[in-house]
């Protein structure tokens, strides 16, 4: 029972100084919510001002230009269920 005293104590000093503690608390909040609003804005108007591809879009494609098409390899070593086989000279 001695355990939740203080427990107790805590929570009725919290209620007796609630409006104060309540008025800072929902100005820290509004402020956040202006911070992460100016962020967002932020963000948006440097995506804007990029153009052309991303790094990873740009990685993306040079990975793509240099892997063979799979299609290929099924084509050449005739998995693909065409008749005949290596057409390629």
């Amino acid at each position: 029972m001695t355990t939740l005293a203080p427990r107790m104590a805590l929570h009725a000093a919290a209620w007796s100084r609630g409006p104060l503690n309540w008025e800072s608390s929902l100005g820290d909040k509004q402020a956040a919510k202006q911070r992460r609003r100016e962020n967002r804005d932020e963000r948006e108007r440097a995506k804007s001002e990029r153009s052309g591809e991303s790094p990873a879009q740009k990685a993306e494609a040079v990975r793509r230009a240099n892997d063979p098409d799979p299609r290929d390899r099924e084509r050449r070593e005739g998995l693909d269920g065409s008749v005949g086989g290596d057409t390629a000279e």
